[in-house]
């Protein structure tokens, strides 16, 4: 079995991790098949991706298709919708040159599969056609929500085989769009010896960020995140202002941890702006920022409350279960794929997207009592149990080793 896995970045998001995952389950289960990984710009994906003995290749989407993103569209109003379509229009000449690529890498690979991983590679996909190769589309997004691939890509979906979708919230909201195609959801599984509880790391997570005004002990919540603007690391800090008049007490301490890692303009928050924010706020002393960080684990462990405060339903939510599984105590969004992972065993606070007053109060309650801190988060380690890597990989493995996946045989039905 001969499969390429196509990445629109090289960076390493949730979407970018989950796929490192998917490869080492392979890897594992299959390794004598030939695994192949394409991405759009360089990163550490690919090294990673190496390290595992996958054939990795680099090629770089042009300036113009780097730098377009439709997430906008998801607050767009008509018109912005349309200026969307003109900037698309325009990159007509760009995207052509890049499918004549695609189509001779998957020529030269002669894949049995293309497995695509983010949006913009399932339009190439779509454009490029794949020969005999068979075609999975990997949804991590709500594909509804966006003004202008919603209509383009059940377009494209002619030559898809099968959709997975990392939760029944975005199953749900493909099928709508996508009736005729099968539809599997692959919940993330997480390496539950990694992300396990342990002692803090606190003096280790001041190590990582500028020492900013006084560093004496306090109670620390941070937000792990890529600055996409959608994450709500505004809401985050304007929850944190509220907090801080109200006058907990004890000291308390915010963290937003993680960068930007998309080139789409506009799509996310500089650091500049969200220090200008905290400023803004009347907070800047009490926030830290902390980069980007390959032992994610660590980060977790050495925080007491970690928060998900993205403003609109999350597909799924990484770094809910990841936090959970270290056996922190987690406020999370109530809402789409994000719900599933904690709602049914409340191992978790939940609160509307959104609701920086409801935020607030959360915050407010675990701050006030360490009881409550230290039973949400036994009850959380025991539902990420429910997530493990072992269990994704078996079903992951299972579906790619069915017949009707290899170019010679018949399309899914």
């Amino acid at each position: 079995m001969r499969i390429l896995f196509a990445s629109p970045i090289g960076g390493l998001g949730g979407a970018e991790l989950f796929l490192l995952e998917m490869l080492e389950e392979l890897r594992l289960r299959a390794p004598d098949w030939d695994l192949h990984l394409v991405a759009g710009s360089d990163g550490p994906l690919l090294a990673r991706a190496q390290s595992l003995g996958v054939t990795c290749h680099l090629e770089p989407f042009p300036p113009e298709l780097a730098a377009w993103g439709d997430s906008s569209a998801k607050t767009a109003t008509g018109s912005a919708a349309g200026n969307a379509l003109a900037r698309w229009l325009k990159l007509g000449p760009a995207v052509l040159r890049y499918r004549r690529r695609l189509r001779a890498l998957i020529r030269r690979i002669g894949p049995d599969l293309v497995h695509s991983n983010g949006l913009k590679f399932h339009a190439l996909t779509g454009l490029a056609g794949c020969g005999e190769a068979r075609l999975a589309w990997f949804m991590h997004d709500y594909l509804g929500s966006r003004r202008l691939l919603s209509r383009v890509l059940p377009w494209l979906a002619r030559s898809v085989d099968l959709v997975w979708a990392n939760s029944q919230s975005v199953a749900d909201d493909i099928q709508k769009l996508l009736p005729s195609i099968p539809v599997e959801v692959l919940h993330c599984g997480i390496d539950l010896e990694t992300f396990a509880p342990g002692p803090s790391e606190a003096d280790w997570l001041e190590g990582q960020c500028e020492p900013i005004g006084n560093n004496s002990p306090a109670l620390r919540i941070g937000l792990v995140a890529t600055y996409a603007r959608w994450k709500g690391q505004d809401l985050f800090l304007q929850a944190a202002a509220e907090l801080l008049r109200r006058k907990p007490s004890q000291p308390v301490r915010f963290y937003i941890i993680g960068g930007p890692i998309y080139e789409s303009a506009g799509s996310q928050f500089t650091r500049k702006e969200l220090t200008q924010l905290a400023s803004g706020f009347g907070i800047a002393e009490a926030v830290r920022f902390v980069p980007f960080q390959i032992e994610i684990s660590r980060v977790y462990r050495s925080l007491d409350v970690v928060v998900h405060a993205s403003r609109h339903p999350e597909p799924f939510g990484r770094t809910i279960l990841e936090a959970m599984a270290c056996g922190r105590a987690v406020i999370a969004t109530e809402a789409g794929g994000a719900a599933e992972i904690f709602s049914a065993d409340k191992a978790a606070v939940g609160v509307p997207p959104g609701d920086v007053c409801a935020l607030s109060q959360a915050m407010k309650a675990l701050v006030e009592d360490a009881e409550l801190r230290s039973s949400l988060g036994h009850k959380a380690r025991v539902r990420a149990n429910e997530f493990s890597r072992g269990r994704m990989g078996e079903k992951l493995h299972s579906v790619y080793s069915r017949p009707a996946l290899r170019r010679e045989k018949s399309k899914l039905t």
